[in-house]
């Protein structure tokens, strides 16, 4: 089961780090979060693994109501995203 691409990644939570975004998208992607299976859950731990998640997701825009990043990080993410075709909305 794949997302409705149609519709964002909508994160409500304080994203302080890139950890706490990293945890946010994999709960909104995982079809497993809305299923109950968790044997297969994987949080990306880096920038590269969440544009893997964001790929393997067919995610093309995610909105974050509470963006609390630092320039570097916020810079460094947006790169990622920039390169993988998704836009951001804080």
């Amino acid at each position: 089961m794949l997302l409705n691409t149609e519709n964002p990644i909508l994160i409500t939570t304080p994203i302080t780090s890139r950890q706490d975004l990293y945890t946010a998208l994999a709960h909104a992607a995982h079809p497993c979060c809305h299923t109950g299976e968790t044997q297969n859950f994987v949080i990306p731990r880096n920038l590269d693994g969440m544009a893997d998640l964001l790929r393997e997701f067919c995610i093309k825009s995610i909105v974050c109501s509470d963006w609390r990043l630092d320039e570097a990080d916020t810079k460094a993410i947006q790169e990622v995203l920039q390169d993988v075709k998704v836009r951001l909305q804080r």
